[in-house]
């Protein structure tokens, strides 16, 4: 359209006079042949004279100003740095960088769930490449580019001008995705950058999926993306789905737990109830056997000191004696006999009954006629008064409140 010849075109150009105002505007000049193509960014006066000069001051003065210093020793802030420089030197239309670190980055766009995910596209600069302007100003700055970049990609982008900078981004990209990636990136020559690494996230694995280079045009650029996007979308359906999937097996498997949990629960509440009530029934055992042996050795105690208190039993061969013959209360069918003197009171009849486990407190001492309560009678009457003598036969009748304390 301008009149140059192709494939091939020579260009001359020489210095203005100093005096000589001029208006600069930008000129894109593409040449292709059949087996690669070039976009070259100029600045060249209205009409492109050979006596304009395409290397001006303005030029200069843009690359005056890094997009990052050198010897950057903090990786967020070095990127924050070349996201403001780099939308200063190209303006508005230019996609909105990442300021962090590589390794956030690649958190917040590949390490979320499926459907949250984007794709990372690493934007590597080299201020020496011939081909940085034009990239940056007319690629990136296209409408489509920007939209596709914005709705679907977090943006990363790196200075590799500096020999310690590009050193520090190899690496992060080592510790973040392993030496290949690095050496994916090590590989590319400056000529061909800039350049557009692409990473997504598939399966398990978070890798580089393709590298645009700088060599490109806009429709090779948009190309390239919308080919990264549809790989991108099927895996990413596909890893939704195996998230899905995933979710229902472990909601099942966590339902399962928690059902697992709250039966052991239960059976652990029944099992301590079960072992409560068993503690709380031998400490019962205990404290009945306990009261059990404090009465044994009570009535032992009285039964002792009962024995002590009973008169000596007069012989075979006395003649004034009185027999008693005490029968026993059910289910006892036997009787005790025992002999006493006449001037033997009650009270050493109670005594002997009291030795052999009968104390009155539990038992009444029954005469057979008249039928009367001899534990009722003073303790004092001798057993000649009482008319027990020479012999009687009383009974053991158990008292009422006894038999209530045994049921």
């Amino acid at each position: 359209m301008v009149g140059l010849d192709q494939p091939h075109h020579s260009l001359a150009v020489k210095r203005a006079p100093s005096n000589k105002q001029k208006e600069y505007k930008r000129i894109i000049v593409e040449s292709s042949d059949s087996e690669n193509s070039s976009v070259e960014e100029v600045e060249a006066s209205d009409g492109f004279t050979g006596e304009d000069d395409m290397f001006v001051d303005i030029v200069q003065s843009e690359r005056l100003q890094p997009l990052m210093s050198e010897h950057v020793e903090d990786e967020a802030l070095g990127c924050i740095e070349f996201a403001q420089r780099f939308k200063a030197r190209y303006g508005p239309n230019t996609p909105n960088f990442f300021e962090g670190t590589l390794q956030d980055a690649i958190k917040e766009a590949c390490l979320k769930p499926a459907k949250e995910r984007k794709l990372l596209g690493l934007y590597l600069h080299h201020e020496q490449s011939v081909l940085s302007n034009v990239f940056c100003a007319q690629l990136l700055g296209c409408e489509a580019v920007l939209q596709t970049l914005s709705t679907n990609f977090i943006v990363y982008g790196w200075d590799l001008t500096h020999p310690d900078n590009n050193l520090m981004l190899l690496n992060s990209v080592s510790n973040a995705l392993g030496t290949v990636a690095s050496m994916t990136i090590r590989s590319i020559p400056v000529d061909r950058l800039p350049a557009l690494v692409i990473i997504m996230r598939v399966r398990s694995n978070t890798e580089i999926y393709s590298v645009i280079n700088g060599n490109v045009g806009v429709s090779e650029l948009v190309g390239g993306l919308m080919e990264a996007l549809e790989r991108f979308a099927t895996q990413r359906d596909e890893d939704a789905r195996m998230e899905r999937e995933r979710d229902a097996r472990q909601r099942v498997k966590r339902e399962q737990d928690e059902a697992y949990q709250r039966s052991l629960e239960a059976d652990r509440a029944k099992e301590e109830i079960k072992k409560q009530q068993e503690l709380e029934r031998n400490q019962e055992l205990e404290r009945a056997e306990s009261e059990r042996q404090m009465e044994e050795a009570r009535k032992e105690a009285m039964r002792a000191s009962a024995a002590t208190r009973v008169p000596a039993e007069p012989s075979e061969d006395t003649r004034d004696v009185c027999r008693i013959r005490v029968r026993l209360p059910p289910p006892h069918n036997n009787c005790l006999e025992r002999r006493f003197y006449p001037h033997d009171t009650i009270a050493a009849l109670l005594d002997f009954l009291a030795s052999k486990g009968y104390p009155q407190e539990n038992y009444k001492v029954i005469s057979s006629w008249p039928r009367r309560d001899l534990t009722t009678e003073s303790h004092s009457s001798t057993l000649k008064a009482l008319k027990l003598y020479p012999q009687e036969t009383v009974m053991l009748e158990e008292r009422c409140n006894k038999t209530m304390d045994a049921k």
